[in-house]
């Protein structure tokens, strides 16, 4: 199997507050990981849980560490897979989604 993407993407909530950015990017061949920050006038690493998505499907709830959670994507069927990632929020952050990020996996 191999998969093609190195792209990534980024969204803000706009809620106000302490608001949060997500980032998803390809770490290696078979990963995904999620990024959050937060976006001013918030501070602070963000902590909580992210869950990623192909199209409307979950795939995993991952606990943040230090900001980041990763996702295992060996178990894509081939064909191209439409990924987000979506903060769910902590005590002092609000939740955010990524923008998609276009996975390719072929036999």
């Amino acid at each position: 199997m191999t998969v093609d993407g190195n792209r990534f993407a980024s969204s803000r909530n706009a809620a106000s507050g302490r608001s949060c950015r997500v980032t998803i990017t390809r770490a290696e061949p078979n990963a995904l990981t999620a990024t959050v920050a937060a976006t001013a006038p918030g501070a602070g690493t963000p902590g909580g849980s992210v869950e990623f998505f192909d199209g409307a499907t979950s795939l995993s709830v991952v606990a943040l560490s230090g900001g980041t959670a990763t996702l295992n994507t060996s178990g894509l069927s081939v064909g191209t897979h439409s990924l987000t990632a979506v903060y769910l929020g902590g005590t002092n952050h609000t939740g955010s989604t990524s923008g998609a990020v276009s996975q390719v996996v072929n036999a």
